[in-house]
């Protein structure tokens, strides 16, 4: 499918199911994200195929605003979009997620990882991002930055997602698919072949 039938897809699918909020995040991020991934493919189809990834969740709370986070999530960090523009125009719960999942350099601030448990939507919506450019990275990452991604995924990603898991209990089934996404992509060093 290309990127445009994906997108139409997308859009047709938020509509029936009345998700007006992310909709309007959805095109309200696309704005933003014009260029082109490592792999060539649109930019924007990775915010895509994230959400493609939470729509298949059964157990997922909150639908609308967990979908905006996931357009949302890279516009602060990438594009410089303000956190009051976001809180205006689609509420506080989506701009806090996408304040925890903006990578920031301020002094004080509390490890990412810890900052991304706290939050329920945040944590999800790291899951799919984590699930997709690990399913993508063949071929547009380095052998090294690859290897970097499985062992970050290992120590970091996967325990805060654990940790996320036993805090937000209304998330626990979603997380729980999400981990299982994640342990086929990059598998914990017990789950592996031969170990």
């Amino acid at each position: 499918m290309t990127y445009q039938e994906q997108r139409t897809a997308l859009r047709r699918l938020l509509i029936s199911n009345r998700m007006f909020l992310a909709l309007e995040a959805m095109e309200f991020a696309e704005r933003y994200h014009t260029g082109r991934r490592l792999d060539g493919s649109h930019e924007f189809s990775h915010q895509i195929e994230m959400a493609e990834i939470l729509l298949r969740i059964d157990a997922l709370p909150d639908r609308d605003e967990t979908l905006a986070v996931c357009f949302l999530h890279d516009v602060r960090e990438d594009y410089g979009v303000r956190d009051d523009v976001l809180r205006v125009r689609f509420g506080g719960r989506v701009a806090d997620a996408v304040r925890c999942l903006t990578k920031t350099l301020s002094p004080g601030d509390i490890d990412p990882f810890r900052k991304i448990s706290g939050n329920a939507i945040a944590s999800v919506v790291k899951a799919a991002d984590r699930i997709h450019n690990l399913g993508t990275m063949e071929g547009a990452f380095s052998l090294t930055k690859q290897k970097r991604y499985h062992a970050e995924t290992q120590d970091q990603i996967r325990p805060m997602l654990l940790a996320a898991r036993a805090r937000h209990t209304c998330r626990q089934r979603a997380l729980t698919h999400l981990l299982r996404g994640l342990d086929r992509l990059s598998p914990p060093l017990d789950l592996r072949i031969g170990a």
